[in-house]
């Protein structure tokens, strides 16, 4: 019977190559069946053959690593060579310097087997990887010495031109993960910089926003590729597209970059608009990066002429942001209350940049309502948040509203009050605190249950 099953798995690759030549199946399903009765092979096997080739041995994780450091040196020193000698060497020179490179390193990581062994696998990508940067430079050696480019724009887009036929060609759909993202970002780049040719910044940018756009939907329905990858690709681009826009067209990218960032919050916080754990992951890390850096930078700008609309606008989105959590519609419920709290009282602050009178008064409003609303089970981190808000507004309030040096002693007062408010409240709700801020502890098994 195990000879027999050794007959059986010799001969899978040859039945699958027949049924994709056939087009009864993909070359990329058929990669994924053969890497997944590989990986069934192994696991039965135990963990004397787990990570083994066709051959049965295992590739050293220490080849492994000198394959990579080797690659890394000889990288190294093309590229100081290069540093070096570039400017003396003719078009001719630097272009065979670049395909020389180029065609080299193809051909050393196609003479690696990638289905012996997943190290195998990752070292292709590597050599691979190496080459796609190496037919960019080729590319660029073309457009500046052959074509006479000197403009940033078509210099990177030749650049870009090169990398992603080269990504194209050597993934061909099939599962390199490498290869799938120098493709998809390098042909975002050449999106990019073709639309900056005729067209301005701003509109690049948006071209860019809608090929992650684009990416984000090819995820959605499993197509192009890894559909993990595909989406991140997509993420990132998105973001990178409305930075291109900020950049010289702040009132329309830094909106962009808000809503971007928020979505792809969305999409890791909400559950079901995430397909897989991975993507809600992938998601919640760049729009949680992306927003840290697009919400202070829109709320600076729009504040210098429109703080009032702006104070409005943060203080809605963080009102949402409550409400979406009070009603159990996000993940991570905790999280969304101290963001929607602290985008409350950041968003009544705002608004004092314009209505003077009227920020301290709707930020101890919205402390209060913050309290309030803490008295509820379950939200009693709406208490805190409430408290830090009357320690900051109520100053203010008598700091506006009673002018002189008769306001100090007042001043003194009420924060006295407030600080110990604040400290009751505090002691009052210490048990409250400890049962919602901390996870709840997994039920002991019944007695008598299996383990």
């Amino acid at each position: 019977m195990n000879a027999g099953r050794r007959e059986a798995g010799s001969d899978l690759a040859a039945q699958l190559r027949r049924w994709a030549a056939a087009g009864l199946i993909s070359a990329a399903q058929a990669d994924a069946v053969l890497a997944h009765e590989r990986a069934h092979a192994r696991d039965a096997a135990g963990p004397a053959g787990r990570g083994r080739g066709r051959g049965g041995q295992r590739v050293p994780v220490v080849a492994e690593a000198l394959g990579y450091l080797g690659g890394v040196l000889a990288t190294t020193g093309l590229v100081l060579a290069v540093s070096r000698w570039w400017s003396d060497l003719g078009t001719a020179g630097r272009l065979a310097l670049a395909w020389g490179a180029t065609a080299a390193l193809i051909v050393a990581g196609a003479l690696v087997d990638e289905r012996a062994d997943p190290a195998l696998a990752r070292l292709r990508w590597s050599l691979w990887a190496a080459a796609t940067a190496a037919a960019g430079l080729s590319a660029g050696v073309v457009a500046v010495d052959g074509l006479g480019a000197r403009a940033p724009d078509t210099v990177a887009l030749a650049v870009a031109l090169g990398v992603t036929v080269l990504s194209a060609l050597l993934w061909a759909g099939r599962a390199r993960p490498v290869q799938q993202c120098t493709f998809l970002g390098g042909l975002a780049v050449v999106a990019g910089t073709a639309a900056a040719q005729p067209l301005a910044a701003p509109a690049a940018g948006l071209v860019v926003w809608a090929v992650g756009a684009a990416y984000v939907a090819l995820a959605r329905r499993d197509a192009g590729g890894d559909p993990v990858l595909t989406g991140a690709v997509g993420a990132v681009v998105l973001v990178a597209g409305a930075g291109v826009t900020v950049g010289e067209a702040p009132g329309v990218g830094l909106p962009l970059g808000v809503v971007t960032a928020l979505g792809l919050l969305a999409v890791g916080a909400v559950p079901g608009l995430a397909r897989r754990p991975a993507e809600a992951v992938v998601a919640t890390v760049v729009g949680a990066v992306s927003a840290a850096q697009a919400v202070p930078s829109a709320i600076g700008y729009f504040a210098q002429d429109a703080a009032g609309a702006t104070g409005l606008v943060t203080w809605g989105t963080g009102t949402l942001l409550v409400l979406a959590a009070a009603r159990g519609l996000v993940r991570a419920p905790l999280a969304a209350e101290l963001l929607g709290a602290a985008a409350m009282l950041t968003g009544a602050a705002v608004t004092g940049a314009q209505w003077e009178s009227f920020a301290p008064a709707f930020g101890v409003a919205t402390s209060l309502a913050l309290v309030a609303l803490g008295t509820r089970p379950g939200a009693v981190v709406h208490s805190l948040t409430g408290s830090l808000g009357l320690l900051v507004y109520v100053p203010w309030a008598i700091a506006v509203w009673f002018p002189g040096e008769g306001r100090v002693p007042l001043l003194v007062f009420v924060a006295g009050v407030l600080v110990l408010g604040v400290a009751v409240l505090l002691t009052r709700g210490r048990g409250r605190r400890r049962a919602e801020l901390r996870p709840p502890r997994p039920a002991p098994p019944a007695p008598g249950a299996r383990a």
